[in-house]
């Protein structure tokens, strides 16, 4: 249950920066799109980290929300908030064309490291997504097989499980105690 509270202030944060989205697209001056634009930037950075934590909470996988692996997650975030914090690398993130001041319908265009953001954000949150399924199915084979290594079909012995000899058939004369896989797989 501490686990799951250490989550919510980081979703709280994000939910919260992503109003600032709003807050830019209220905004009529050039000045203030930008700055609200800015701060939008707070939610986007720390949605793949956040994301990670709950799904690893909710994959069952709580000793993966840790120290060591949540202070990596947050280099990105503390490298493109500096990055737009400070004026001589603002644009490598977001710019505005040069008449953007008279247009108060700007758009910010992306900048060289935006794609690189975009790329490790799509990772993270991608990768996260993954893990409930994956361990799910890594867990099932554990316990079909009674091991605690898990199998995982190789390209030479075939599509059946490397604890195999052979392919899998229907009527098993071998025990699972000769082979190490259940009966109904050799």
């Amino acid at each position: 249950m501490l686990q799951q509270l250490r989550v919510a202030p980081g979703t709280l944060v994000v939910a919260a920066a992503w109003q600032a989205y709003a807050a830019e697209l209220g905004a009529t001056d050039l000045a203030a799109i930008s700055r609200w634009g800015d701060v939008k930037y707070v939610g986007l950075v720390l949605l793949p980290p956040a994301w990670f934590a709950f799904a690893a909470l909710f994959a069952g996988r709580g000793s993966w929300v840790n120290g060591r692996n949540l202070a990596l997650l947050a280099i990105h975030p503390l490298v493109m908030l500096l990055l737009l914090a400070n004026t001589a690398t603002h644009d490598l993130v977001r710019w505005y064309p040069p008449g953007a001041a008279a247009d108060p319908d700007a758009v910010a265009a992306p900048g060289p490291l935006f794609w690189p953001h975009l790329v490790y954000s799509g990772m993270v949150m991608w990768g996260s997504l993954v893990l409930d399924p994956l361990h799910r199915v890594v867990d099932a084979t554990r316990r079909l097989s009674g091991s605690s290594a898990s199998w995982w079909p190789t390209p030479s012995a075939g599509p059946w499980p490397s604890c195999c000899p052979r392919p899998p058939r229907r009527s098993a004369t071998r025990t699972r105690a000769a082979t190490g896989c259940p009966r109904s797989w050799c």
